[in-house]
């Protein structure tokens, strides 16, 4: 189920709002309102297949029953491994086999074979990430581990976060899933939130997706105004696309009583790529910095050590967002420059003017999302290619210049802005909140006019 459906927005939310309401009227016990989350949770992962809630709940169990044995006290280490290899193998298994499989007949020239392996399920990468933080952190002492089964599920399957994260540790959320404590001014808040990340996706990040779908899409080479104009798009849809995510996962959590982390932080108002990684996808960031860079020795092990840590850190998150060479050159690509600035680079850029920090950052980090948005390593560079001129695109292609319409380009303008905390920083100064929040929920009602006339159009990250 989509946050941006008509079945969740008109149907699934309020008919889980008002069952919780009733149940608060009732004053029935937090176990029964975990209860209830969970079965609301089941149904909406469901939606997507009940084979792979199936193979996800099957998981759960198992985790669950390691983290009881780590919390028992013997061979605390040697549970720990089992968990591991579990989450690692299902993920492995479902989507890296082919990849694996087809990269080592490539080498030995041989032709690509498809296996008969079904789709993962959905937010199999963020699920995985989830459970092997909650092993690592039961094993260390961080969180006390939860014994109450229901609860522990309740978690896992929290349905503002169970798709797409962001990968909230238990050490987070376990008092609110104790305590569910709702107020009508959670609600409130949270709903406004929820109306935020709404409008940022169907207003802002659909409409700049039109242009960046048909350039990349274009199949021929293009001219390089249109090249520039394609990843510029895109860099406002990937970002405008996974913070409403977040966003909308927040406000829900809100309205339940539950915390859920914030995931970004005006990413591309950064001055260099060590600070781009700070404020993009905090969650994944934090987790690889965790359970993967500190493991390995962190930089407390010496420069080349600490250089070996931030390629492999990066090699794994390239590989983690899908099964292809051109993700495993993004991650590399980005390690490449966090390595130069440790090197010098970042003290260079010190000594240079804010605005060429500012256009430093966003050229690497525009320049990195051409691989992360092309179908292939070989589409990527010859798009690369499109942007620096050095092929002979066409700057007539119909199907791209249907789509510069001035409705794009004032679009194009407000998420440019909408990358900025100019927005937030307005709105707070706004002595009438009301007023502030009356244009939001206009705005709101705006995108759900949008949402009824637009085609189906998912979020990026579903496919993670």
């Amino acid at each position: 189920m989509n946050y941006t459906s008509v079945a969740f927005i008109f149907i699934f939310l309020p008919t889980v709002l008002l069952g919780l309401w009733i149940l608060k009227k009732l004053r029935v016990k937090n176990n029964i309102i975990s209860g209830y989350l969970l079965a609301a949770s089941l149904v909406f992962y469901g939606w997507g297949g009940i084979g792979n809630l199936f193979i996800v709940l099957i998981l759960s169990v198992l985790n669950y029953m390691v983290s009881i044995k780590l919390a028992g006290g013997g061979r605390r280490k040697y549970w720990l491994a089992v968990g591991i290899i579990i989450n690692l193998s299902v993920l492995l298994g479902y989507k890296y086999t082919n990849f694996a499989v087809n990269s080592i007949r490539s080498l030995l020239s041989m032709e690509q074979v498809s296996l008969p392996i079904p789709a993962a399920p959905l937010g199999l990468s963020f699920f995985t990430f989830l459970s092997i933080a909650y092993l690592a952190d039961v094993y260390r002492g961080r969180v006390q581990v939860q014994r109450n089964a229901i609860r522990y599920l309740e978690y896992v399957f929290f349905f503002p976060k169970v798709t797409m994260g962001p990968i909230t540790r238990m050490e987070t959320m376990q008092g609110d899933l104790c305590s569910h404590q709702i107020s009508l001014d959670n609600v409130y808040h949270g709903m406004l939130r929820f109306c935020v990340g709404f409008i940022k996706k169907i207003l802002l990040a659909n409409q700049v997706a039109v242009v960046a779908d048909a350039v990349f899409n274009a199949g021929e080479a293009v001219a390089m105004p249109l090249a520039w104009l394609g990843i510029l798009s895109y860099s406002m849809q990937i970002y405008l696309d996974f913070s409403a995510y977040s966003d909308m996962a927040i406000g829900l959590g809100k309205i339940f009583g539950v915390t859920i982390i914030e995931n970004f932080n005006y990413p591309y108002i950064s001055q260099s790529i060590k600070e781009f990684w700070r404020r993009w996808h905090i969650s994944l960031s934090t987790w690889f910095r965790d359970y993967v860079y500190i493991p390995l020795g962190g930089n407390k092990k010496g420069t080349l050590t600490t250089y070996r840590n931030l390629m492999v850190v990066f090699f794994l998150t390239g590989l983690w967002h899908g099964a292809s060479w051109n993700f495993i050159v993004w991650g590399l690509y980005f390690g490449v420059f966090l390595l130069l600035e440790r090197i010098g680079l970042e003290r260079l850029l010190k000594k240079a003017p804010t605005v060429f920090r500012h256009f430093y950052a966003l050229f690497v980090v525009m320049i990195g999302w051409v691989f992360f948005r092309a179908d292939s390593l070989g589409a990527g560079l010859e798009y690369l290619k499109c942007m620096f001129g050095a092929t002979s695109g066409s700057i007539e292609n119909l199907a791209i210049l249907k789509t510069l319409t001035p409705q794009y380009f004032f679009f194009l303008g407000v998420s440019f802005l909408a990358c900025t905390p100019i927005a937030k920083v307005v709105g707070n100064k706004i002595k009438a909140p009301v007023v502030r929040d009356i244009l939001i929920l206009v705005l709101f009602f705006l995108s759900l006019c949008y949402m009824a006339a637009s085609s189906y159009n998912p979020f990026i990250y579903t496919r993670f």
